[in-house]
């Protein structure tokens, strides 16, 4: 909601600002604020099997991946240099595996410090104990790797959708904006219901009153990050930046996320593991 309202706030902004068709409505602005909607949820997904620091490594291979692809096939991009293209692709996948084998190396031998994450982001109901249930990648590890993995190509997907129907719009950015927060509050008001009820069906626990309240402060700061994180990268396509250059740049989020992991999550540790993330990161984000 945070991030729709930080979309939605473009309006009287260009309004103010005396920008003609300030309150114009444009159809695939809705669908991305939909694309939006779904990339966040498969960033949730992601988090809880994968961790904070290892998911955007999956996430920026698959984000520049699909962003290229639809470069070449829907905008009609050429590439100049194959060879070159081929290089940048194999080092984008060899040091996002890179960052996934240092998150193994850490937790290998004992319980992964992600569980940790995984466990605050699940919506399973306390034991009569008191403990919290186990996460779901604690209790099967390799459902919850393809589960996370599956999550991650997802937010590659969806969020590589948003700035490439930004472009076909060929309207100015300011004016595109409006409809994706639009977009990002129709997914909200009913997505969220849907998935509620399809997780009781499915015999979920109801997620305690006391958790709702405790998630609302990050929750809206992370949402208005979202959000004005996807506005800020429209901008930048609408001053000439191509998409594949775009959603490169994009990819220090895995830099942030990594520092987030490490040092308060205690994803990664071990000099080399931590060595091992920041050379791969490093080579991804190059």
């Amino acid at each position: 909601l945070a991030a729709a309202a930080v979309q939605l706030a473009t309006a009287p902004l260009s309004c103010a600002l005396g920008q003609e068709d300030c309150l114009l409505f444009v159809p695939l602005g809705v669908v991305a604020g939909v694309c939006c909607f779904m990339a966040t949820v498969c960033v949730f997904v992601a988090v809880r099997h994968l961790g904070v620091a290892a998911q955007p490594s999956l996430v920026a291979a698959s984000f520049v991946s699909f962003s290229l692809l639809e470069s070449l096939l829907v905008l009609g991009d050429t590439v100049k240099s194959g060879w070159l293209l081929a290089l940048a692709l194999a080092l984008i996948l060899g040091c996002s595996a890179g960052v996934a084998y240092s998150k193994q190396s850490a937790s290998a031998g004992g319980q992964d410090p992600s569980l940790e994450v995984s466990t605050l982001l699940s919506d399973a109901a306390p034991k009569a104990d008191g403990d919290p249930q186990p996460a779901p990648s604690a209790q099967a590890p390799a459902g919850a790797l393809r589960a996370g993995v599956g999550a991650a190509i997802g937010v590659g997907l969806f969020g590589s959708l948003v700035p490439l129907l930004a472009k076909l719009s060929a309207v100015e950015e300011i004016l595109f904006l409006p409809s994706v927060g639009l977009g990002l509050l129709l997914a909200n008001a009913l997505g969220i219901p849907v998935r509620l009820r399809v997780s009781r069906a499915l015999g979920a626990a109801a997620v305690p009153a006391e958790q709702w309240r405790s998630v609302r402060g990050t929750g809206l700061l992370s949402g208005g990050l979202w959000g004005a994180g996807n506005a800020l990268l429209n901008v930048g396509l609408q001053g000439g930046v191509a998409l594949p250059v775009a959603s490169a740049i994009y990819q220090c989020s895995l830099l942030v996320g990594g520092l987030w992991g490490i040092f308060h999550f205690r994803e990664i540790r071990g000099g080399a593991p931590i060595l091992a993330f920041f050379v791969s990161a490093a080579g991804v984000v190059a």
